[in-house]
């Protein structure tokens, strides 16, 4: 299991003298020193601890490689001293000769600023992550709300930068932010301090249309500056700035530059987490998310001693819709299915795109005791969906199963391993068989697995919950 602490270092040296020296060096240059005076006492630090590199004495390089060769995935090795002729190091990192020290000082600066930057990549990333599962959870039927708020918090920092780079104009700088996706028509998404919206955005939008098709900035003879957004694969656009007209446009132009593309990385990095969980075709959950969100209410529903039941849903005969009426038919039914699913939901419900025409409906707080209930509706919702296509009329059932486990069954189950990821998984199984065995009973019905759904004395799901208590 890895330390907790990403700046760890191993040092294996014989020699106590010798050791001590290495250990003030690499403690000054900010590691924490993991010492270790043989080669079994460094595999066991290998084997509990995940230090970013390995510092070892030559004298010690024979019995360390031995010894420690079986560890997956070793860190870099420093060698402190010349190897034996002909040895074959794996994983090494940089030789050291004797009395060059300052050569390993070198490599300590370099791995301190590679630590330091990783970290600051992965702070990034989850915050990233943590604005993005905000995002989908405030705005989770209007994708456009989490985004139109993005690129007006953008455009008021472009607006604030231009007021700031011109304190000495007694002017107000406000401006417009036009974009657009392929195939849709450019319109004004956000504007600051305009005061009227609808006239600003006629007088603009040529100026904005400009600026992107020339890809650069553009002044028109009012003094309004156009920006192009950068174009990227999902939207482009340009930000319209006014009352800057006395501007040095050759001093302001890399900033606004710079400005501009910030906008466009900021929305794409948030356009890019929602497709990495949204479902193209139906806009729901896809695949990989939901089941990242069933674990996570797993988990949750063991803190506050709740039951939880999730329901597979294939549709019947789907294959046919899709023969008979063509697959933009069958993509139009599955669109319809979700919107009327979603529409059947609790707020706290989590409805996710499984594959094809399979949907699954997570819904933390619901036991055993509710299943006939939610098999019921879940059926009857489809059944009485009304899809059309080339004014044909397109009937839509289901076969539906599903698994729960009751509250005591899940209450204070902590574990730090894969106890939930498996847990989730032989759920999402017992009600795949349940969902078969209401396709084997005719369809249009529900099927529960175990004792009205509740899987908790199911052999191998009863395993998994003594091994998580």
């Amino acid at each position: 299991m890895r330390s907790s602490n990403p700046a760890e270092i191993l040092l294996l040296d014989a020699d106590n003298r010798r050791r001590l020296e290495l250990f003030e060096r690499l403690q000054a240059a900010g590691f924490t020193v993991l010492q270790a005076a043989n080669a079994q006492d460094a595999a066991d630090l290998l084997a509990h601890t995940g230090p970013e590199a390995t510092v070892v004495e030559a004298d010690q390089l024979t019995s360390f490689l031995e010894t420690c060769l079986h560890v997956e995935t070793p860190p870099p090795l420093y060698l402190i001293g010349l190897p034996p002729l002909g040895t074959k190091i794996p994983h090494l990192g940089a030789v050291i000769p004797e009395g060059r020290l300052d050569l390993l000082d070198s490599l300590l600066f370099g791995l301190r600023q590679r630590i330091m930057l990783r970290a600051q990549r992965e702070d990034l990333e989850r915050g990233l992550v943590e604005l993005a599962h905000l995002a989908i959870d405030l705005g989770r039927s209007a994708r456009s709300i989490p985004d139109d708020a993005l690129l007006g918090q953008s455009l008021r920092e472009v607006v604030e930068m231009a007021q700031a780079r011109f304190t000495t104009q007694k002017v107000q700088v406000s401006g417009l932010l036009f974009a657009r996706q392929p195939g849709t028509p450019l319109t004004l998404r956000a504007s600051i301090g305009v005061d009227d919206e609808s006239k600003a955005s006629a007088r603009y939008l040529s100026l904005a249309s400009d600026s992107i098709r020339q890809d650069e900035i553009v002044k028109d003879t009012g003094g309004a500056i156009a920006v192009p957004l950068p174009t990227l694969q999902f939207q482009n656009g340009a930000i319209v700035l006014l009352g800057i007209e006395a501007a040095d446009l050759s001093s302001f132009q890399r900033l606004l530059v710079t400005a501009a593309a910030e906008v466009s990385l900021a929305r794409d990095a948030n356009t890019l987490y929602h497709l990495a969980m949204i479902d193209g075709l139906t806009t729901i959950y896809n695949h990989g998310y939901g089941q990242s969100r069933l674990i996570k209410e797993l988990r949750r529903v063991s803190r506050s001693r709740l039951a939880i039941t999730l329901a597979i849903i294939d549709l019947d005969h789907f294959k046919e819709i899709n023969d008979r009426h063509g697959h933009i038919a069958g993509d139009h039914c599955l669109r319809s299915t979700a919107k009327a699913l979603g529409s059947a939901m609790r707020s706290t419900d989590i409805l996710y795109r499984s594959g094809g025409e399979e949907f699954v409906v997570v819904l933390p707080g619901s036991g055993p005791q509710q299943t006939e209930l939610i098999g019921s509706k879940l059926c009857d919702t489809l059944r009485q969906l009304q899809v059309e296509w080339n004014e044909m009329p397109i009937p839509i059932t289901a076969s539906v199963g599903l698994a729960s486990l009751p509250a005591q069954a899940l209450a204070d189950r902590y574990t730090a391993g894969t106890g939930w990821t498996d847990l989730a998984h032989r759920m999402l199984e017992l009600a795949d068989q349940a969902m078969y065995q209401a396709k084997a009973r005719g369809r249009d019905c529900f099927e529960r697995a175990g004792h009205v759904g509740d899987v908790s004395n199911h052999p191998s799901v009863a395993k998994l919950l003594q091994s998580m208590s």
